[in-house]
């Protein structure tokens, strides 16, 4: 459910994902649900239906569960486990309705065992599962707000941020920190956190080390829940940025290995909000805009919505003197940008893009 290329994976503590299938019926069809859904190839539908046919046979033993014990036990570790795992099944299969009713119910019975705040488990990384897999992951998708964390968000640093109080720092640097200064402060709390984070992961690449993955999920946890509770005008620079953010968090966090998962609200509304951003004399807001381009193009858009965008990226490119891949790099490495996730990909985006323009 991590990244394997930015945080450590599998541990001795994931014995309690697998160990619960040898001794709980109910876990184990959802367990076979939400691996059939997942191996599930695109129109063929064999293994759909054989995820179906478990997630059926796991809420008929959890159906029978809730009416033969009182509401504390019906809202056991491996109950949550089990709702879980099936509303990870019904997302593999697209179907977002029943995500939302199994979130439903996961709520139900965390606020049964006293809320977030309180609840013990036993099970690592129980909660981090529910906030990241299903419920940060149907807000973007549905772009409705997460259940969890609406009305509870702090605004403090999460991380200590070189750029808060940075060393040495080239010209290019100073004016984009001067313009990110300028930024509403819940939003430049939040970008400073993520830039924090990309020089956190590409430190730990140069060392040939990952991140924790405790580590990497709290991080990510606290920046997408926050931009999630932020919004502005649509033709703002502050909603640019947002979206930019929760974009480039939601393609790192809340995708699956080797399963695409399509953010449509997210990349509608992001183009949207570029298409409205003045290029024609970036300044110090130049490096975050180039950004913010390479971003969009991450959420993988249709080639129909390329041509807006290629015009607006050239301008932006004659706009800052840039004529060349590494010069552009440049620029975005002061931004937030993981070298060894997003090198390879920026530099084929920049070379499709300009051999449109080039064709034009």
């Amino acid at each position: 459910m991590y990244p394997e290329r930015l945080c450590t994976e599998a541990d001795s503590e994931d014995v309690h994902w697998v160990g619960t299938m040898f001794y709980n019926q109910m876990y184990f069809h959802a367990v076979v649900s939400a691996t059939e859904a997942f191996f599930n190839t695109p129109g063929e539908g064999r293994r759909l239906l054989k995820s179906q046919d478990h997630s059926l046979m796991a809420v008929q033993l959890l159906q029978n569960k809730v009416s033969e014990e009182n509401m504390t036990d019906s809202a056991s570790d491996t109950t949550i486990m089990s709702v879980l795992l099936l509303a990870v099944a019904a997302e593999m299969a697209g179907d977002l309705p029943t995500v939302d009713r199994h979130l439903r119910g996961l709520k139900r019975m965390i606020d049964m065992r006293g809320g977030f705040q309180l609840l013990q488990t036993e099970v690592p990384d129980l909660l981090a599962k529910i906030c990241r897999r299903i419920d940060l992951a149907l807000a973007v998708r549905t772009w409705r707000g997460p259940v969890f964390f609406h009305d509870s968000i702090s605004w403090t640093p999460y991380l200590m941020s070189n750029c808060r109080g940075s060393g040495e720092s080239d010209a290019a640097e100073t004016r984009l920190a001067s313009w990110i200064s300028t930024l509403e402060y819940r939003l430049r709390i939040v970008w400073e956190d993520l830039v924090e984070f990309c020089s956190m992961s590409n430190s730990a690449s140069q060392r040939n080390q990952k991140m924790p993955r405790n580590t990497f999920s709290e991080i990510l946890l606290s920046l997408v829940y926050r931009l999630l509770n932020l919004s502005y005008e649509l033709d703002s620079a502050e909603e640019s940025i947002r979206l930019g953010m929760l974009a480039y968090t939601s393609m790192m966090f809340l995708q699956w290995h080797n399963h695409m998962v399509e953010f449509y609200h997210l990349r509608c509304m992001l183009g949207a909000t570029l298409r409205n951003l003045d290029n024609e004399d970036p300044g110090a807001s130049l490096p975050v805009k180039l950004w913010l381009f390479f971003t969009w193009h991450m959420l993988q858009p249709p080639e129909c919505e390329y041509r807006q965008l290629d015009i607006w990226f050239e301008r932006l490119l004659r706009a800052g003197g840039l004529s060349a891949w590494c010069e552009v790099r440049q620029l975005l490495r002061s931004t937030a940008w993981i070298d060894h996730i997003n090198e390879v990909d920026g530099e084929k985006i920049y070379s499709r893009t300009m051999r449109r323009v080039s064709q034009r």
